[in-house]
């Protein structure tokens, strides 16, 4: 009998442990493994919003996507499995602990982005303000949580995201340069080979100080990294002349298949499709529909791809200020053909000839790319092969869709498509490559595994 009542006793207690453990802060409850449908929700929403967004163009976009990714991933780390938060990596960060009970860490993410797509985006147009309200509204009456667990999920959500606010708002330049992304202030040095302000008609330059932005892991020595662009001459035997001469005679004898390159990988026009630096989230939410990622995988994914490109943005803005280098078209006007054009074009309005409102070395496509392509590969390995539809059902121009035997190979092609179209040098593009590999894989080494 005593036997009994000992094994009694001892199982009471053990149902008593297990039963008090569900209170446990930590225990990783809630659709933590579920599908990743809030996260492409919301990726759907920025791409949409952003292509009409003031001041929201490619340095500005990806910093503000690497901050509200970030925040999105720290408040659901509490309930990962494979993964850990990366806040320790931020001193000047200061994060809140989260309370006890249990969360719905799609709740959450919901709250998060609705939180902080609110307040970057404070300037966009009526209609995009609601698509914001409807994309919350709607996935909040979806997500089946308790009253109870609910309204502690989003508090926990509205907490991280006011905390990583706070610490966005207090790297003053890159929170605030969007309302002034041209500042008529800016003075561009004169001098032989130098980028000339204006040569797009009507522009000035774009973040001449976007350099001096707060990055997530790059510093001073990676920024000065990039060597000098070869010495301007005019002399056809120099390697200035020779690289003006390539894009020369890649426009003039342009064949299809790079046109439709080109333009497949532009998204230049203001209005009329996302910014380059978002088109590697649209491309993040198809590889998540194909892989059928839980929730964990695309909230990290998200959040290393925009901080790769945020880290890109800034080693390459500081590097197009520094050198200054003047546009292939500037150049082969002056020295070759007075009459020649680059083949970007605005083919809703028909502006031909466009050259993009900054210096040319390194290439920012090229970057974002890169950043991109390191990101991923540590995901979903390198050889992961994908067909991109980003723009399959445009009519503008060619958006069929291109398909990639690995995440390189995406990078390279991006790259390559903004040589193609005369807009920038083959260096430029290589460099470009260079420095967002260096920033992807930077990110990459922040410790997000257990």
């Amino acid at each position: 009998m005593r036997t009994f009542i000992s094994k009694f006793r001892f199982l009471t207690l053990c149902m008593t442990v297990w039963w008090l453990s569900g209170c446990d802060p930590k225990e990783p409850i809630i659709n933590t493994v579920s599908g990743a449908k809030v996260v492409i929700e919301w990726n759907d929403v920025v791409l949409q919003v952003q292509r009409n967004a003031p001041g929201y163009r490619p340095p500005a976009a990806a910093r503000m996507l690497g901050y509200v990714n970030f925040a999105a991933y720290e408040a659901a780390a509490p309930g990962f499995k494979e993964n850990k938060s990366i806040a320790s990596s931020f001193p000047a960060l200061q994060m809140p602990t989260q309370p006890q009970g249990k969360f719905d860490y799609q709740v959450v993410v919901n709250q998060v982005n609705y939180n902080l797509y609110n307040k970057f985006y404070p300037h966009i147009q009526a209609s995009d303000k609601a698509k914001i309200e409807e994309t919350y509204n709607r996935l909040d009456l979806e997500l089946n949580a308790s009253a109870d667990v609910k309204s502690r999920s989003k508090a926990w959500g509205d907490a991280v995201a006011n905390a990583v606010w706070a610490w966005a708002e207090s790297d003053v330049l890159g929170n605030t340069y969007y309302q002034d992304a041209q500042p008529a202030s800016y003075v561009a040095p004169v001098g032989e080979g130098l980028w000339k302000q204006g040569t797009t008609p009507g522009t000035r330059a774009l973040f001449p100080k976007w350099g001096q932005v707060r990055s997530f892991t790059i510093n001073q020595q990676d920024k000065d990294s990039t060597p000098r662009f070869p010495a301007y001459s005019t002399n056809v035997n120099s390697d200035w002349y020779r690289q003006a001469k390539e894009n020369y005679d890649l426009v003039n004898l342009q064949n299809y298949n790079n046109q439709w390159i080109g333009e497949f990988w532009s998204d230049d026009i203001f209005g009329l499709t996302f910014e380059p630096a978002s088109r590697f989230i649209a491309i993040s939410s198809q590889i998540y529909k194909q892989d059928n990622s839980n929730l964990e995988k695309a909230l990290l994914t998200n959040a290393k791809v925009s901080m790769a490109m945020t880290d890109a943005a800034i080693l390459i803005w500081y590097n197009k200020f520094k050198w200054n280098i003047e546009r292939p078209a500037d150049y082969i006007n002056r020295v070759m053909d007075a009459n020649w054009k680059t083949s970007l074009q605005n083919r809703t309005t028909g502006q031909t000839g466009i050259t993009p409102p900054f210096p040319a070395y390194p290439s920012g496509h090229a970057g974002f790319g890169a950043a991109a392509a390191a990101a991923l590969s540590s995901i979903y390995g390198a050889n992961y092969t994908f067909t991109d539809n980003c723009h399959k059902d445009r009519t503008e121009f060619n958006g069929a869709p291109r398909t990639f035997l690995n995440f390189g190979q995406m990078a390279a092609e991006n790259a390559d498509s903004r040589w193609y179209l005369g807009v920038h040098y083959r260096l430029d593009g290589e460099e470009g490559l260079r420095l967002g590999k260096l920033a992807g894989d930077k990110v990459n080494t922040l410790g997000w595994a257990k």
